[in-house]
């Protein structure tokens, strides 16, 4: 959702499906880094962040081993609602 703090979630899985851990950076269409980012467990991680209208996102992650990836971040929608319980 654009304009609010969202939470997002993902795992990072190696080429043959084992789990890999994983630091790396959200970053703009400018090369800025909004938040960085590190799985916790099993490849598992979680982050906040708003994206702002009109923007477009990646993330830049790389493994234990060095090597980097980036992967574009679905675009903001700005109709879009979000439920939280706790």
């Amino acid at each position: 959702m654009e304009g609010a703090l969202c939470k997002v979630a993902f795992k990072a899985l190696n080429s043959d499906g084992t789990p890999a851990n994983v630091t790396g950076e959200i970053i703009d269409e400018k090369r800025l880094v909004v938040i960085s980012v590190a799985s916790f467990h099993a490849g598992m991680g979680a982050f906040y962040f708003s994206p702002e209208p009109e923007k477009k996102y990646m993330l830049k992650c790389r493994n234990s081993n060095g090597f980097e990836k980036q992967f574009n971040l679905l675009q903001p929608h700005p109709n879009a609602y979000s439920l939280a319980v706790e």
